[in-house]
């Protein structure tokens, strides 16, 4: 911050000389190294002194604060999930009143978010189990489990009978080439 700081004042100091942007620009590169405002920053802090701005100092932005994970919702949403893991992070928000996401943001809880809900990122197998039984998702992979097994019995069986009927067929046509001597036609 203090860095960005001397930077104004020296881009201030250059508009007061007069200098244009392209000459403000490697002045304050030789000066300021790799730590140099972006040239972007540069032209809009260039402008904003020639057009007669005297401040250095950011204006105040409206809006919350950019973070909003203070270590008090922190603890808030980690108490609501010490009682029942599997709240949706809409139902989280809701009950805290908390913007959504700030809950999806909160990253020192140490979890991610599997199907909108909250859940440690190392489970053990006990919290993998309980965690499975009552979601969606287990139930989703066990009917497509079912459904897998399911067609691949009805391939099998497909294919079996398309080889009998194949069989069949050449069976056949090789009775339908010999006379009734034996010989071939």
């Amino acid at each position: 911050m203090q860095r960005s700081l001397e930077q104004r004042m020296a881009i201030k100091f250059c508009v007061k000389l007069e200098k244009s942007v392209a000459e403000t620009i490697p002045v304050l590169k030789k000066a300021f190294g790799v730590d140099c405002l972006s040239e972007r920053q540069i032209f809009r802090w260039h402008k904003a002194f020639a057009e007669g701005r005297e401040d250095f100092n950011d204006e105040n932005r409206a809006g919350p604060p950019s973070t909003s994970s203070s270590e008090d919702n922190v603890k808030r949403v980690r108490d609501l999930l010490k009682t029942d893991r599997r709240l949706s992070v809409r139902l989280i928000s809701e009950t805290l009143d908390i913007t959504k996401t700030i809950v999806h943001e909160i990253e020192s809880l140490g979890m991610r978010k599997v199907c909108a809900k909250l859940v440690p990122k190392v489970l053990t197998g006990d919290q993998k189990q309980h965690a499975e039984d009552g979601s969606p998702a287990s139930n989703l992979a066990t009917t497509a489990s079912t459904i897998n097994h399911g067609l691949i019995g009805h391939f099998n069986w497909i294919l079996s009978a398309c080889l009998r009927l194949f069989k069949q067929a050449h069976m056949e046509r090789e009775i339908d080439c010999l006379t009734r001597d034996g010989t071939r036609v």
